[in-house]
């Protein structure tokens, strides 16, 4: 069985929101996702049964549940849903112990995230995941684009690189050559020539707003929980790798059974079939890179090399 849960700031974690720092570190350490020598068998292995996964409004929640879940209750496994508003607690509410894991975020926005605040968790595995895209109620393709539109992006800081790089890679705008790319803002923008006017906003509120303004870019979470479609955007991101979902646990739980059973659902045949049905609702997300490739029983090999 599985509940859904809307989850509000907790009194703890508000508090812990009001003392974080929004600078970004000048130097965020280059941390890639786990190989199977960094899924240890821990010393003390608890048998969790009760899992409690929490997401952000999107389409997540329900691939977890509907492709995921399945998998894992036939081995024991119950399921509740924290539902949280906004991209910030669900890292929190895993660091503090009242969810078991997370599943809304691509892996730079979690690395940003965890140094930011000093957070010890892990993204275990990489997910289909939707891309960024830039929607427009004003204008009906790219060359319509009047001058000095105002065009609303996401204020954190991997997302609005991200943004930018989307918007050079439609032929908007241009990027100092010279920065780093990953850490782009506005004011690395050299060329500008339809006079774009950008307003940053909490990724979570762009979407709503969409009706009121003639440009927004809107994280994949949340284009299907709004009802927007991918064929009516102005322009699709192309995902690099380091921008698609991920998995995230406690990096004290790495060798716990229950991220052991995920990976093994994840890497899965069934698993892959439920993705790719044409008829499904994930059909046009884009894969991982190894999505095609690994199968349970090659890394269960692996495993069984470095653990036993």
């Amino acid at each position: 069985m599985f509940k859904i849960i809307l989850s509000r700031m907790t009194a703890l974690l508000a508090v812990i929101l009001v003392l974080v720092s929004s600078c970004v570190p000048a130097n965020i350490p280059s941390v890639a996702l786990p190989t199977v020598d960094d899924f240890y068998r821990s010393n003390e292995i608890i048998h969790r049964k009760e899992l409690r996964l929490g997401i952000v409004p999107g389409p997540y929640g329900d691939m977890f549940v509907e492709t995921i879940f399945p998998h894992l209750k036939k081995l024991g496994y119950t399921l509740e849903v924290y539902e949280f508003a906004n991209f910030m607690m669900p890292n929190f509410a895993l660091a503090e112990g009242q969810i078991d894991l997370n599943m809304f975020q691509h892996n730079d926005f979690l690395i940003d995230f965890k140094f930011e605040n000093n957070l010890n968790l892990t993204a275990i595995t990489e997910i289909p995941t939707l891309p960024m895209s830039l929607f427009s109620n004003t204008y009906y393709c790219l060359t319509d684009i009047g001058f000095g539109a105002e065009i609303i992006v996401p204020n954190d800081t991997t997302n609005l690189s991200r943004s930018l790089r989307i918007l050079e890679f439609a032929g908007l705008i241009r990027l100092a050559p010279d920065i780093n790319r990953a850490r782009a803002v506005i004011d690395d923008i050299i060329e500008n020539p339809r006079g774009l006017n950008f307003r940053l906003m909490n990724a979570e509120d762009i979407p709503s707003i969409l009706p009121y303004v003639e440009l927004g870019i809107v994280n994949g979470n949340f284009i299907i929980s709004y009802g927007l479609d991918l064929d009516t955007a102005l322009h699709n991101e192309v995902l690099a790798e380091n921008y698609l979902n991920v998995i995230a646990v406690r990096t004290e739980d790495l060798g716990q059974q229950f991220v052991r059973d995920i990976i093994n659902v994840i890497y899965s045949a069934e698993f892959r079939e439920a993705i790719l049905d044409g008829n499904g609702k994930f059909y046009h997300f884009q894969m991982p890179r190894n999505f095609a490739r690994i199968t349970t029983n090659s890394w269960k090999e692996d495993q069984s090399e470095d653990i036993d």
